[in-house]
């Protein structure tokens, strides 16, 4: 079985990089990410914790925008304080050396979460349940979330199971708690 990886993206959620974003900026962060969960094992997808990123938060009245410098913008929406962004593509996908894909790999990602509002810190919210920790306030914390990249498969992907193949088991789920603090805008 031969592995082909393919960069499609979900046009959807993504926009071309060459146009200028609309909308008005929300803040700019400096974003950390701490690995909370990693069903699909280490071969298959390596942890990003400790991660930091630059991220800038635009508004517009129909669409928000999640834009990492160098990488294409996604877009989601913003309910102040909240934001939500979704996106999926098939990262890799299998056949023989002729005929149509036996195993696809779906990998579907969500970023949701919270920013504060004015000079006050972000209060901790479980994005699951919904509710507030009122003795959690971090007032230098600007921007908390969740990042949860999921993997699902279609068609017969049993060869990319470990000990041949890199998973560890399939779904799987990688999921990162995000903070972040307000820098200077890109």
């Amino acid at each position: 079985m031969r592995i082909v990886l393919c960069l499609a993206l979900a046009s959807a959620a993504l926009l071309t990089a060459c146009r200028p974003l609309p909308g008005e900026v929300v803040g700019t962060y400096a974003v950390t990410m701490a690995l909370e969960e990693n069903t699909c094992g280490i071969a298959a997808v390596h942890p990003l914790d400790g991660r930091k990123y630059s991220v800038e938060l635009r508004d517009d009245d129909d669409h928000a925008y999640w834009r990492i410098p160098g990488q294409t913008p996604i877009q989601g929406s913003y309910d102040a304080p909240r934001f939500a962004f979704e996106y999926a593509s098939v990262v890799a996908s299998s056949a023989p050396d002729s005929g149509t894909p036996n195993c696809r790999l779906l990998q579907s990602e969500v970023l949701s979460g919270q920013v504060a509002q004015g000079d006050a810190g972000v209060q901790v919210v479980d994005l699951d349940a919904g509710e507030a920790d009122d003795e959690s306030r971090d007032e230098s914390l600007m921007l908390v979330g969740d990042h949860k990249l999921t993997i699902t498969t279609s068609g017969d992907c049993s060869e990319a199971l470990q000990p041949a193949g890199a998973f560890e088991k399939l779904p799987c789920v990688v999921r990162y708690a995000l903070s972040g603090v307000k820098r200077k805008p890109l």
